[in-house]
Formats: C-alpha cells, structure tokens, sequence
C-alpha cells in the first residue's frame, strides 16, 4: 500500500523519541509523520501541544486529515518555513536520514528565538559509517551540538512492518541564533522569480488585462519582498527582547539590581509572524480589480480563502497555487453571489412587498418565482424615513455617491451581481432628480418613508439572471436539456422568450 522507505514507528520506538521530553505547551514538527503514530502518542499525553506534520504519501496525508492533524507540507527537504519550533520529532525514512536530520538541524539554526529540541531514529550505518560528505557533515553537526547518539537492535522486530536493522537514536538540542535572514531571503527570492511569476501570470491572466497582470504581478512581487522583510524585522524584534531578558538577568544575578528595562512581549513570535502572514495573504488575494468586482458575498467567499492559506508560508508556488484555486471556483463564486442576491430580493414575497415576485409553475415544481421588473427594497425598519442629505442632496448639487450608504451599498452590490454576469453594460448613475438615479441596467427611486423603487432596464439580462437562479433551485431545465427536449423549449420560450431568444431557440 505504502512505499518501501515506510517503517511506521511501533510503541517502543515511540517511547524512546518521547523520553524525557515534557511536550505541554509546545510546538512540534513532525516532518515524516506517516500515518500520525507519533503525534497520537503526544497527543495522548498532552492535549496543550501544538503539533504539524509533513508527509509525502497521499494515502498517509488523507489518514492524518482524517485524524485533523494539520498538514503543512509535503517534501520536508525542499520544505521552508518562518514558524518557529520547540522541537523536531521524526522517523525519517532509513535511506535518507542523514539528509533528514541535517534538514531539522538546519532549520533549528535558522530560528531567532527558539531553543529547539531534536529526537530521531535513523539507520545505525549512517553514523557508524561516514563514507559520503552527507554523512561527514552530519557527523560534525552532532558533535557541534554535543548530540547523545544510542545504538538498539530489534526495535522493529514486532513492529507492523518487520525489519531486523540496526537504529541510533538521536537528541540534540539547537540553541537559537541569528542568521542572516534577508541575504537568505533575497538568493531564495531570486531563483523562484525567475522560475514561478510566469504561472502566476497565466492565473491572472483569465481575469485581468495584459497590462493589468505585468503590474499585478509586479506588485506581487513586491509585497513577497515587504513580507520577507517585516518577518525580518520581527524576528529581530523578538531577538532583542530575549537577549535583554537575559541581560537582565545576568545584572540581577551579579548586583541584586532589577533593571526594569524589559516588558515581555504580549504575542510569542510565532503568533506576530501568523497574524502578519494573514495580511499580506489578504493583498495578495484581493486581486485588485477582481476584488472591486465581486459582491459583498462574493469578498466573503474570498475571505474564506485567506482564512484558510493563513498557515501557508508566503512564497510564488503557494501563490500560483491559490489563485489557481480562486480561478477555478471563480463560477461558484459568481453562482453564489446570484443565488445570494436573489435571496435578498425575493425574501418579501410573502408580505405587502409580494410584487418583487411573479410566480409561476416551474418544471418540476408548481412553488416557482422570479424577480419582477419593477422591485420594492425596504430601508425603513433600519434607516427610518430618508430626508434630503439621504438622497443624495449636498451644496454642489445631487449625486448618486452621497445617497445614503447603506442604500448605496445594496445597489452596488446588486450591480456587481450583474455585472458578473454580463460586464457589457456601463454602471455609472445619472441623476434624474431628488433620490431617483439611473444607469444602462436600472433606474430608482428612493422615497420619503424609507423604501427605494427599482426598475430593471435590461430585461434580457434579468431573464438570464432569473434562468441561472432557477436552474440552480431545479425550477427551470438546464440549457443541454432545453436543447435536447421540445417540453423544455416550449416551457423555456413561454416564461423567459428573452433567454430563450439568446439560446436561439422556439417552440
């Protein structure tokens, strides 16, 4: 089922990793977690630790989503992080440990703050027979860090998969230092720029104009740039408040004398790094004028998307990969933000505001209806009555961007819904007098008593507006099905003849 490098780690293994080792509260990188057996155990022990795992196998990687344990990464040697660990706890696979455990040794080193602990289990030949320059290097890493090497037979002797090898365990521990994080930054930055903003090009290019996508992309880059540099700086913010602490310290050991220089931080470093990771995802995200586009439901749906990259390291590969993912749901986005629209509109079909709504039997249902071309919007149980400066009325004259704002927003977003699906027409408001205004897709009125009247021009694009909603609720045939079936056409060409028009079809 699993490759032949897989040696799931049995109880006995796992024991000897975890001796001594107090996890509570800590943060742990499991970087060859296979099907969570180390991670289990920690868990079991403490449910304070907070515990990501990498796996290359597919088959293990859904085992541990199904257990929800996060998944950070997929190939811990290539793999590059600013999240900073308390310690390192693997099972690499026994013919690349001494690349494993020189890739854990590495990312100890880089870290600014943390101390960090590393315990693994690898191949007892790799330490006793130093032939290769990985082997070398290891070698002199576990001596620079005065690592405790202890040699065992028969650990995997019952274990689910057998094998008779000699093992070494591993600990070692990494005191934190500086690194020159922006010269490493800046030669990793250069390779994947020259490799990785063609991609990101082509994932723009799907919605934004060529210009658009050379200063889209431009500004990507930049913002890589900034975030690099603010982890950087926080980094070294975090650095210098822990050398003080210890400064401080070390005076009141000698002299009795507190300082009282130093103020403890109010976030670990790690948190600083995640919720500045978050903003930057939004920039990168809210793709200029993709963004302006999309709805108020549409942004939100959106902001699911940074919500859920937030733990994703910033970087070209997991930027093409994400606005990929955008791209491709971009019709679900658009679906949802009709179907949320039309929601708004028709949630007064049961009151005095009914005319919203002409029903009709659909075609598998008799409770069908559709938006009317003249809607009533009622503002007056929230706003109250609009007076002059709610209609848009200032010193300079009456216009449509000084309407009241809530007003203003809900007919925003109903233009954006149709500008989603036809983008032809021109969206800007003429003013025709007080509270009443008018575009190439629809004219309102505000009154008085806190309601505003709307009046849709284009009745072919609310036909397909309505067509999409009720195809989406089963009332109406899908387009391949009124093509195929006469009932269907006939249904089609009698309640929605503009559509059916734009489908080139008749009774």
């Amino acid at each position: 089922m699993f490759n032949d490098t897989f040696y799931p780690s049995p109880s006995k293994v796992i024991n000897l990793l975890l001796s001594k080792l107090r996890t509570d509260g800590l943060r742990i990188l499991e970087p060859s977690a296979g099907k969570g057996d180390i991670i289990d155990a920690i868990n079991r022990e403490s449910r304070s630790a907070r515990i990501d795992a990498i796996e290359k196998e597919l088959e293990l990687c859904a085992i541990l989503t199904d257990k929800n344990i996060p998944v950070i990464a997929y190939d811990f040697l290539s793999f590059e992080t600013n999240t900073e660990y308390d310690a390192i706890i693997m099972n690499p696979p026994f013919d690349e440990g001494d690349k494993h455990l020189l890739k854990a040794i590495e990312l100890a080193e880089a870290q600014a703050t943390r101390s960090c602990k590393i315990r693994a289990i690898i191949n007892a030949e790799t330490i006793r027979n130093p032939h290769t320059k990985t082997r070398q290097h290891l070698a002199a890493q576990l001596q620079k860090y005065s690592a405790t090497v202890v040699y065992h037979e028969n650990l995997f002797a019952t274990a689910e998969r057998k094998t008779d090898v000699e093992c070494a365990i591993i600990n070692l521990e990494v005191n934190t230092a500086q690194t020159n994080v922006s010269s490493t930054y800046a030669t990793i930055i250069e390779g994947v720029e020259r490799q990785q903003t063609a991609n990101i090009e082509t994932s723009l290019s799907t919605i934004l104009s060529s210009q658009e996508v050379a200063e889209r992309v431009q500004d990507i880059e930049t913002l890589v740039h900034q975030y690099d540099f603010h982890v950087q700086l926080i980094k070294e913010k975090h650095k210098a408040s822990t050398s003080l602490e210890y400064l401080e310290s070390l005076i009141y050991a000698e002299r009795n004398e507190n300082m009282g220089t130093y103020n403890k931080l109010s976030k670990d470093i790690n948190e600083d790094i995640e919720a500045i990771r978050v903003k930057y995802w939004g920039l990168i995200l809210r793709t200029g004028e993709f963004s302006k586009r999309l709805t108020e439901h549409g942004r939100r749906q959106i902001d699911k998307y940074i919500a859920n990259a937030s733990a994703l390291e910033i970087n070209f590969v997991n930027i093409e990969l994400l606005l990929m993912a955008i791209m491709q749901n971009s019709n679900d986005i658009i679906l949802d933000s009709c179907l949320d629209m039309f929601d708004k509109v028709t949630k007064y079909h049961n009151n005095s505001y009914s005319g919203n709504v002409h029903y009709y039997n659909g075609w598998d249902t008799n409770d069908a209806f559709r938006i009317n071309k003249k809607i009533i919007v009622p503002f007056y149980p929230l706003l109250g009555a609009f007076d002059a400066s709610d209609m848009g009325h200032s010193r300079d004259g009456i216009f449509y961007k000084g309407i009241d704002y809530k007003v203003k927003d809900y007919l925003d977003d109903l233009v954006k819904m149709f500008k989603l699906i036809s983008p032809d027409f021109d969206e800007t408001f003429q003013t025709n007098s007080s509270g009443e205004f008018e575009n190439e897709l629809l004219r309102f009125k505000m009154f008085n008593k806190g309601t505003i009247h709307i009046w849709f021009k284009d009745e072919a694009l609310l036909d397909k507006f309505n067509v999409i909603c009720g195809q989406h609720r089963n009332w109406i045939p899908s387009d391949d099905e009124i093509k195929r079936n006469k009932d269907a056409r006939s249904f089609v060409d009698k309640e929605f003849k503009t559509y059916a028009k734009q489908l080139k079809i008749g009774a």
